[in-house]
């Protein structure tokens, strides 16, 4: 699942229309009728060191409120680890090499074994997508023991929050499944083909880094993925993610809501679709520590 999450938000997430973002991840969300605000933050799943130069108005905002809001739920996530590997698998009788003509496997199968080593056996049974997720953790930086999304709930927990979720797994996974075997094949060798992106992925961590969303974006923007799957991966799931963060903030104390930042900018991103119902967000500037 984690694999998954990494993928949602730093190769397939970055497609929403280009728009101009404050430089900053930490949004200030308050009712038109003055109750007390909650706040927003666009988080990268993963455990690079740059996740995680955090400031002292992140860790103010995450003091002042009760509740911590994640995509999922992890903890609870876990008690369906058994059905989400059964949705990664491929249907029976199918391998992965079946979905590809024979040179276009001996590339995609070299570069499975290069970077993931034993585990490449495992993929042959794996649906792409999740080959595509696994690539994608291996290029990345591991400094930190958690992912930051992990990390801020496994604080929530030990300061005495509660521990919400957004989504549920099954609602999550559905994005997924939506998606043909062909053209997931298809955006895994593009991958390879591309040299896993590494690039533009560590181009767009230096400028989360900065906490700069508008040059994230722009960055991720560049990898040209389909329509169709930004409307799944994104789009979809933040008309859900706005409802449920609009009933959590009118109906309880405030929250600290920890989305993944390519749900934040765009026209149908949360920042826009949150003020059509009529909450006032504002950026906050980071305070460097």
């Amino acid at each position: 699942m984690r694999a998954a999450l990494l993928l949602l938000t730093q190769v397939i997430g970055f497609v929403a229309s280009a728009q101009v973002t404050e430089r900053s991840l930490l949004w200030r969300i308050r009712p038109a009728e003055g109750a007390s605000a909650s706040y927003l933050y666009g988080t990268v799943h993963s455990r690079d060191a740059r996740a995680y130069r955090g400031n002292d108005s992140l860790w103010a905002a995450f003091g002042q409120c009760p509740r911590v809001v994640g995509e999922l739920d992890l903890s609870a996530a876990m008690e369906g680890a058994g059905d989400l590997v059964t949705s990664m698998m491929m249907p029976a009788g199918t391998n992965l090499e079946d979905l590809y003509r024979k040179k276009d496997f001996a590339q995609v199968e070299a570069a499975l074994k290069e970077h993931l080593g034993v585990v490449a056996f495992t993929t042959d049974h794996l649906k792409p997508f999740w080959s595509m997720a696994l690539l994608s953790e291996a290029t990345m930086h591991s400094d930190s023991i958690l992912v930051l999304d992990d990390y801020l709930q496994k604080r929530a927990q030990s300061d005495g929050k509660e521990v919400l979720g957004l989504e549920t797994v099954a609602e999550q996974m559905a994005a997924i499944q939506a998606i043909p075997l062909k053209e997931q094949a298809q955006m895994l060798l593009d991958m390879v083909q591309h040299d896993l992106y590494r690039a533009q992925m560590e181009q767009m961590m230096e400028a989360y880094a900065a906490q700069d969303l508008q040059k994230v974006m722009e960055v991720a923007e560049a990898g040209g993925i389909p329509q169709s799957l930004d409307k799944g991966l994104l789009q979809d799931r933040n008309v859900r993610m706005v409802a449920g963060m609009d009933e959590l903030m009118r109906s309880g104390p405030p929250c600290f809501f920890a989305v993944g930042a390519a749900h934040l900018p765009g026209e149908r991103g949360l920042l826009a679709q949150l003020r059509e119902k009529g909450f006032l967000v504002y950026a906050v500037a980071p305070v460097p520590q």
